[in-house]
């Protein structure tokens, strides 16, 4: 089975496959994962613009567009999306 649909399968599994934030932010990390780093920067800032209240989730694609523009050489931009994932994180960490 392709990886990409046992992805979609838990997405509907845990009833997240009908939100296009998460829609979207998986496909821009499968693109990453394979290697198309021009167009995951495309479609996970394109997530972002959708947006959503999960924190966890916004961390997840800043971590993802973080590596995507390192691959292309884009250290600042990297580093800026870094940061805001290490400010998610020590959001998240003060949660209970």
């Amino acid at each position: 089975m392709p990886h990409h649909i046992s992805n979609y399968t838990q997405l509907q599994k845990m009833k997240l496959d009908k939100s296009p934030f998460v829609v979207v932010s998986v496909i821009g990390q499968e693109l990453l994962t394979a290697g198309h780093h021009t167009a995951s920067v495309v479609v996970l800032e394109a997530a972002l613009k959708i947006g959503t209240c999960s924190l966890k989730l916004r961390g997840s694609v800043f971590s993802a567009l973080s590596s995507a523009h390192w691959s292309l050489g884009n250290t600042e931009k990297s580093t800026g999306y870094m940061q805001q994932d290490l400010e998610v994180a020590k959001t998240l960490g003060k949660m209970p």
